[in-house]
């Protein structure tokens, strides 16, 4: 039915169903609680490294290479930085979990895909053997980071859900590896 005074219901109307203050007020709960690690500065250093992507892309393109790597070398900085803040801060378990994602889904985008689509975008004139051949090593290789990361992510959940830290750290971390690259 058509409701043309809600404020006798107390909500507003969308469509011919009315939203209550109580239904408004969980939905913003819920959306709280789903976004409260969003809000941390790891994660905001996270957030950083993506947004510098199109100003190193820019960068390149243009050839200005020693800027684009100043601009990766501080991607990495931030990468480190984030890891280290985040560690030294009391954190609920979904601000850990969420930082954790974040930052790996980060890192395989600015670590993983980046250096791939330079090695890419350096063989575009050769010929098509040798371009097929790039391509299928960049391609291995952001999936075995995305692996790495993945298993990592998986790990770290396990260790943190049984109040464990870790001491060392397990294989070549996609930072350093694209380095290499």
């Amino acid at each position: 039915h058509d409701v043309s005074n809600t404020a006798e219901y107390g909500g507003l109307t969308r469509g011919n169903r009315i939203i209550t203050q109580e239904a408004k007020d969980g939905m913003k709960a819920v959306l709280k609680e789903y976004f409260t690690g969003c809000l941390t500065i790891p994660n905001l250093l996270s957030v950083i490294r993506i947004a510098l992507i199109p100003v190193f892309a820019v960068l390149f393109n243009d050839g200005n290479y020693l800027w684009a790597i100043i601009v990766l070398a501080f991607s990495g900085f931030t990468d480190f930085l984030d890891g280290k803040i985040a560690r030294t801060r009391t954190r609920t378990v979904s601000e850990q979990r969420f930082g954790i994602q974040i930052d790996s889904l980060c890192d395989v985008i600015c670590f993983g895909v980046l250096p791939s689509a330079i090695g890419v975008s350096l063989v575009s004139a050769q010929a098509l053997p040798v371009r097929i051949a790039v391509w299928a090593i960049a391609a291995l290789y952001i999936l075995c980071g995305l692996i790495r990361l993945a298993y990592f992510n998986v790990t770290e959940e396990e260790m943190q859900a049984r109040g464990e830290k870790r001491t060392y750290y397990e294989g070549l971390p996609i930072t350093m590896s694209s380095l290499f690259l």
